[in-house]
């Protein structure tokens, strides 16, 4: 028997369509209420002129962001192949957990250190706790561990309580599930808390052998932030793996902004 109910996406579909419909008319109200009072207190002519003037400025802006992208995209292609990167291709297993069409890869590298970066975006929180919004874009990194550990996280809190005096900054601002006794003892050192709260290092999550970490940030991939996902990838590898010893964070690499 067939269903003759409406898929949902057809609803959601005509719904952004009449929203976007309305969106253009007002618009264009708007455009044209403020072209009419203008040319009624300047002119015809200088309000045509002005109309012209931002047409080209938002023409030159958009060219001028379009050969930036482009000039990041190849200094990136360059930087990978010199450093011996690699597009990931075909279907490729990730350790986060999400429902379908959530959480998109947009573009992901390999090749050195076990290890997998790129950019991402998701919705709908589909990476829970990983991220600090339930929705957006920016990098991420995966790292094949030398050897499994008991699955942890250390997470950023999304409601950040107000400060109290002598309050551990680190604890206000991140939670920490972790169940194994000597992972939570690599999170006791001052420098390693002090690397958290300055955002040289972010939340990260762990499932077995797979370490990895999404940060939420506007920058695309250039050959600086590429370095700086590396030496995260490295300084957390070290962390959750090395034998006990010196704090393996004391070099930590600075944080990502935008």
């Amino acid at each position: 028997m067939r269903d003759h109910r409406r898929p949902r996406a057809n609803w959601l579909t005509t719904t952004l369509g009449v929203l976007g419909f309305v969106g253009v008319c007002c618009g264009l109200t708007v455009i044209k209420t403020s072209a009419h009072f203008a040319a009624r207190w300047i002119g015809l002519l200088p309000t045509l002129g002005l109309v012209v003037l931002g047409v080209v400025v938002a023409m030159v802006r958009a060219d001028l962001l379009r050969r930036r992208d482009q000039r990041i995209r190849r200094e990136l292609d360059s930087y990978l192949e010199r450093e011996d990167w690699s597009p990931v291709t075909g279907p490729t297993s990730w350790p986060w957990t999400a429902p379908e069409g959530t959480v998109t890869v947009d573009r992901a590298y390999g090749g050195r250190f076990s290890m997998v970066f790129g950019e991402i975006s998701w919705s709908r929180d589909a990476l829970g706790g990983s991220t600090d919004n339930s929705t957006g874009r920016g990098v991420f990194w995966v790292v094949t561990l030398p050897r499994p550990v008991p699955d942890a996280a250390v997470q950023r809190r999304r409601g950040v309580p107000r400060r109290r005096a002598g309050e551990d900054e680190f604890r206000r601002r991140f939670r920490c599930i972790i169940d194994e006794p000597w992972i939570a003892d690599r999170l006791a050192g001052p420098a390693v808390r002090e690397a958290y709260v300055s955002g040289r290092i972010p939340p990260w999550t762990v499932r077995g052998d797979q370490l990895y970490v999404v940060i939420r940030t506007k920058r695309q991939l250039d050959p600086a932030l590429v370095a700086t996902l590396v030496d995260q990838a490295q300084t957390l590898s070290r962390l959750l793996t090395a034998p006990a010893g010196p704090d393996p964070i004391q070099e930590a690499p600075p944080g990502i902004a935008g």
